[in-house]
């Protein structure tokens, strides 16, 4: 006999179907002549009970085989049931938690668990809240509308995802019933299908936590991901449901930029389960973006101890960013954030870091490349597109930073960022009609805060050095009154060097002693009380503070490369050592291309050594680079430190230029501002 398994497709409704097709074809002439032997009596009696004896023999194997392959049917259509789905990987989006038990303190908490399990495999990609919300507000319904299994399938199609996960939670007696399914966006037919069921309330996290791990495999998660074996998912939240729900609450507000907020909810997080890896390491992220950053060293310690706990990716970042925050490598976190995109390489985070490390240490190059793998992995990651241009426009590509926000803009995304490099494009291209759009913008839909923040470095780029001060300080009080005191230290420790640059010393001298008695500034912050206590004549509180720095920051790559050698080199030139000055700036010779206070300082220790052609130098890369900075004073101050180079090799009437040019820039700047009163003189008397 010959036998055969068919597995048919699946039906509209998911189900699996098989069927099996048997065919039995024995001899046809030993069959009549067994028929004939047993009809006619052709053969002795004794025969007869042998031949049945075959016959009967031969049914029940027959049967038997039968039996197997109706086994072999029936697991052909479970493994049917049961394939990965192909593809290399998988982008969906997750629905609302459908739950019929009557508990709501689930809904959102059994959400998020499930993204943070899923996202633990580098094959499936799971749409942010971020993502969906724009799409609800493109179709015109609230932003924080639930997301039906239905909704989500059109949410799902309009960002050309794959596929719907949509979660279930019923209620069985004492028990709990977890299901997942993922449907096609396009088709809505079921692709795969999951359950996990929990003794108790307390037992659904790993009742989802199963439940995600065998959708993982469903849909194709490779082998070589998950180490060549199955490995059971770490639990990198919490086994209490009251901290999930903290947790959910504040990634919410985090996701909102609404730091301050979240910050208690994860400190609730972490009050009712202490082990909380993933609180620990979203609190220093809040901290650190908060301006908090000691807190924020304090939060990512206890997420650095407790690491080994966590996700693959979560551990990830938490080694990356500890390591940084505790040493200040930069080039040991480009290491380590290189390693997470080999492993990852198609998560979004790790690329946006890595190209913000390259970026830091002046590789624009790689910083970009970074930034397009971030985009091309997820074109709807707005901190990805904003990275992007960005660095294009800091690597002056500024027509290729225009379109990346011109394209993002038509993928529907749109931030500060965005418009705040079209901003910086159309002040170095002096495109007064593109600058004035972007203002209205963010007159009419930026944060306050970041408004505000404009306006100051609007008016102290333009000269209005008093204007700026005054949106510096009122940013500082808004933080002082919201209890962050080291926050609005950070927001006002650039004001003293721009004083002192700008002639207001004894403004500056005033300014500084707010940092007296503060060592909790970040290296930039603290680099900038250096240069301006030093270039206002306040030598001691800069020696205090470089020294504070040096012995805080051995292994920091910022202090070491950056900060310290210009701060030395501010002392140098305010005790009248200009060679001693340049000599301090050599290690920070990599970054004169990518942070224009290096070529700035550089020009003015030249000046000071009487070496005006190798100033002239210095001060034409920040002229001709202006998108390094975009806006600053660093450029008109350039001009004028340029004027001065050229008075002393005698080229007079290009000096002329070079102060008309400040004078020009500066036509709406204070008239009073002890370095442009300089410059007037200075140029009249080339007349």
């Amino acid at each position: 006999f010959t036998g055969k398994v068919e597995a048919l497709p699946e039906g509209e409704n998911g189900a699996g179907h098989a069927a099996a097709s048997f065919s039995l074809q024995a001899t046809v002439e030993r069959t009549r002549v067994v028929v004939r032997e047993v009809m006619a009596d052709a053969v002795p009696a004794t025969v007869v009970p042998k031949r049945v004896a075959w016959m009967a023999k031969q049914r029940r194997w027959v049967a038997a085989a039968a039996g197997v392959l109706a086994c072999l049917a029936a697991w052909g259509g479970w493994r049917w049931s049961e394939r990965p789905v192909p593809g290399d990987h998988h982008e969906l989006v997750l629905a609302d938690l459908e739950n019929a038990t009557g508990d709501a303190d689930l809904d959102r908490a059994l959400k998020t668990l499930l993204a943070i399990d899923l996202n633990q495999s580098p094959w499936l990609l799971v749409a942010g809240e971020s993502d969906t919300r724009k799409v609800l507000r493109l179709m015109d319904l609230p932003a924080d509308a639930g997301l039906s299994s239905t909704l989500a399938r059109e949410v799902c199609e309009r960002l050309n995802d794959q596929a719907v996960l949509s979660p279930g939670l019923t209620r069985i007696g004492q028990r709990y019933l977890f299901t997942l399914v993922a449907s096609d966006c396009s088709s809505g037919r079921s692709l795969a299908q999951v359950k996990a069921v929990a003794e108790t309330r307390e037992g659904v996290i790993q009742a989802v936590d199963k439940a995600a791990e065998q959708m993982q495999k469903k849909l194709g998660e490779p082998l070589r991901a998950r180490g060549g074996a199955s490995q059971p998912l770490l639990l990198a939240h919490t086994f209490s449901l009251e901290a999930l729900k903290a947790y959910s609450q504040a990634r919410g507000l985090h996701i909102r930029l609404k730091f301050a907020q979240a910050v208690p909810l994860y400190q609730k997080a972490i009050h009712l389960d202490p082990s909380f890896t993933d609180a620990y390491a979203q609190l220093a992220n809040c901290f650190y973006n908060m301006g908090e950053a000691l807190e924020g060293r304090k939060a990512m310690a206890r997420a650095y101890e407790l690491r080994d706990h966590a996700d693959e990716p979560t551990r990830l970042r938490i080694v990356a960013m500890y390591e940084y925050w505790r040493t200040g490598d930069r080039h040991q976190a480009i290491r380590n954030y290189q390693d997470w995109t080999r492993l990852y390489p198609l998560a979004t985070n790790p690329w946006v870091m890595l190209g913000e490390f390259e970026a830091s240490v002046g590789r624009m190059d790689l910083a970009v490349d970074a930034a397009r793998h971030a985009v091309a992995n997820n074109p709807r990651a707005t901190d990805a597109a904003e990275d992007l241009a960005r660095w294009l426009r800091s690597d002056g590509q500024l027509e290729a930073a225009k379109a990346v926000c011109r394209e993002a803009f038509r993928r529907g995304l749109d931030s500060t960022g965005l418009h705040r490099t079209l901003l910086d494009v159309a002040f170095v291209e002096h495109d007064t009609a593109a600058l004035d759009e972007q203002r209205k913008w963010y007159r009419d839909k930026a944060e306050e805060d970041d408004a505000e923040g404009l306006d100051a470095d609007l008016d102290a780029s333009q000269g209005r050095m008093r204007s700026a001060v005054a949106h510096w300080e009122h940013l500082a009080d808004v933080q002082r009154k919201n209890g962050l005191e080291e926050a609005a230290l950070e927001m006002f420790s650039g004001v003293p060097e721009a004083e002192a640059e700008t002639g207001l010393m004894q403004e500056a001298r005033a300014h500084l002693r707010r940092f007296e008695a503060s060592g909790a500034l970040t290296g930039a912050s603290m680099s900038s009380v250096i240069v301006g206590a030093a270039e206002a004549g306040v030598t001691a509180l800069a020696e205090k503070k470089l020294k504070y720095m040096l012995d805080n920051g051995r292994e920091d790559s910022d202090v070491q490369e950056v900060f310290a050698p210009e701060g030395r080199a501010a002392l140098a030139l305010a005790t009248a050592r200009p060679e001693q000055a340049l000599a301090d700036l050599e290690p920070a010779e990599p970054y004169r291309l990518t942070d224009s206070s290096v070529p700035a300082l550089r020009g003015a220790a030249y000046l000071a050594a009487k070496q005006p052609v190798a100033a002239q130098r210095e001060f034409r890369l920040v002229i001709d680079r202006p998108y390094t900075s975009a806006i600053s004073p660093n450029v008109p101050l350039a001009h004028l430190g340029l004027a001065r180079a050229l008075v002393m090799q005698g080229n007079l009437d290009a000096a002329r230029e070079e102060y008309q040019t400040l004078l020009t820039l500066w036509k709406g700047a204070d008239q009073d501002l002890p370095v442009l009163v300089e410059a007037r003189a200075e140029a009249a008397r080339l007349h």
